[in-house]
């Protein structure tokens, strides 16, 4: 092989190395959705029981008046006639792949076919266990108003794909600090200070009683009245092993009355800080 041509070739391929696009959590993004999807039509179909103990992780945990494994909750539960259905309407995923959460509307009917009489989103954290999707974590917000399941919206763009896996014992006490930050905020001064410091700038708040807050105008008249100090105290979480996704559940009290669960979901944002992109709450009103 002639030394012009040697050159040519090694051109030509390293422009079509720079052609292809860097690989995106796009196939990630849409199996997770598929899997909550396959979760939702596997429970409607079989039972409440079947559905959870078939999509759960081994470690997942669930609020059932107390935060409990739910593998170990539902294998004690006997089968019932109530049928939940739900569809999911929010997601999102770690840049590893592995690692995402979705939230969307919830019915629940005594039997087949009856009325739906209890409504709410969920929202449920998911982890990839070697090829697998399985749910880790899993908690409803009710309300009074009926709700509809819509179709779901996939993003147009998705973020580049990273293989790095770090160190998520000292990632999660990073952001065991970060929230514990949040909670001496909301404590000391008011809820509405601790999300003016840690919200982020499109966050999803939930509020039992009450429809999702997801749209600006609603997010920023609830931080505006959000006066209450709230101590929270966490309780266990997760973060992702590309260090960019990772939730803090626990519960939250408002003065002397009884704690409540709550959920905190936070992202890195491009600044490399810890921000609040979802809450779950009950306050004391509620």
């Amino acid at each position: 092989m002639s030394y012009t041509l040697l050159i040519v070739l090694t051109l030509f391929c390293s422009l079509v190395q720079s052609s292809v696009p860097p690989p995106t959590v796009a196939q990630d993004y849409q199996a997770l959705v598929a899997a909550e999807k396959q979760f939702a039509h596997f429970t409607e179909q079989h039972t409440i029981k079947e559905g959870f103990l078939q999509f759960l992780s081994t470690d997942a945990v669930l609020y059932r008046r107390k935060f409990v494994n739910g593998k170990d909750f539902y294998a004690a539960q006997q089968s019932t006639a109530t049928i939940l259905s739900w569809s999911p309407q929010y997601a999102a995923i770690s840049q590893s792949g592995s690692f995402g959460y979705t939230a969307g509307p919830y019915q629940i009917k005594r039997h087949q076919t009856a009325q739906p009489s209890s409504f709410g989103h969920y929202i449920s954290l998911w982890a990839k266990v070697d090829t697998t999707w399985q749910v880790i974590f899993d908690l409803g917000c009710p309300y009074d108003e009926p709700n509809d399941f819509t179709a779901f919206a996939y993003p147009e763009q998705y973020d580049k794909k990273v293989a790095t896996s770090l160190d998520t014992t000292r990632l999660k006490s990073d952001l065991m600090t970060v929230e514990r930050r949040f909670s001496a905020l909301s404590a000391k001064n008011s809820l509405q200070a601790a999300y003016q410091a840690f919200l982020a700038e499109q966050p999803l708040l939930f509020r039992t009683g009450q429809q999702p807050f997801d749209q600006p105008a609603k997010i920023k008249a609830l931080v505006v009245s959000s006066q209450t100090s709230v101590v929270f105290t966490p309780q266990d979480g997760k973060v992702a092993v590309a260090g960019d996704l990772g939730y803090v559940f626990g519960y939250s009290r408002t003065g002397k009355l009884t704690p409540k669960p709550y959920l905190h979901i936070w992202k890195i944002d491009q600044q490399r800080e810890w921000k609040l992109v979802l809450e779950v709450l009950t306050l004391a009103a509620q």
